[in-house]
């Protein structure tokens, strides 16, 4: 597994101030721009993105913290080392409700419209006042997505 800290050229009590400063400063070193036809600078560049994703959100780097205090995982003797799916140090974030994107159903797009913004286009009617932000209809069915008003007001006709 490789050591972030060492990646991004901080000590592991580092804030993240430190952390983002590293990060710019060897983001910008190993940037392609300025590394043309550069395999080595590109897959370091790769590698600081990685290390800076992690170690700056607090719950992806409190995971990595325990996977390093805990040091690599040992097989017993015949079996096949595994081969790990997950990027080290990666949070499992809950999936907030609402379609995600493997779960997008194309052949309905209108529900998937729906369940996202509160709001089905096809019947004009409101799935969900919450999702439409501060906007509250007067009436159920009109569409919280028509400019009429807004372009008349703009033009200034009626």
């Amino acid at each position: 597994m490789e050591n972030y800290y060492k990646v991004l050229e901080v000590e592991q009590s580092a804030t993240k101030k430190e952390i983002k400063k590293s990060y710019y400063r060897l983001a910008k070193l190993y940037h392609p721009d300025h590394n043309k036809d550069d395999a080595t600078a590109a897959e370091k560049f790769k590698l600081v993105g990685e290390a800076y994703r992690v170690l700056s959100d607090d719950a992806a780097r409190a995971n990595y913290d325990r996977e390093l205090a805990e040091g690599p995982k040992k097989t017993a003797p015949g079996q096949p080392k595994t081969k790990q799916t997950a990027t080290p140090g990666a949070a499992r974030k809950p999936k907030a409700p609402g379609a995600s994107a493997a779960q997008v159903d194309f052949q309905n797009l209108a529900q998937n419209f729906a369940a996202f913004y509160g709001f089905n286009p096809k019947t004009k009617e409101v799935t969900n006042e919450d999702k439409l932000g501060t906007y509250v209809p007067k009436e159920k069915k009109k569409n919280p997505l028509d400019m009429t008003d807004m372009f008349e007001r703009f033009m200034g006709i009626k």
